[in-house]
């Protein structure tokens, strides 16, 4: 499993918006 289908994967599960995403990442 790549970085981005792990990223996708927890964005579903979690129901995260990509901007919510980021700020956990800390990008």
């Amino acid at each position: 499993m790549t970085l981005g289908e792990k990223i996708a994967s927890a964005r579903k599960e979690k129901g995260m918006t990509q901007e919510m995403l980021a700020e956990q990442l800390g990008v």
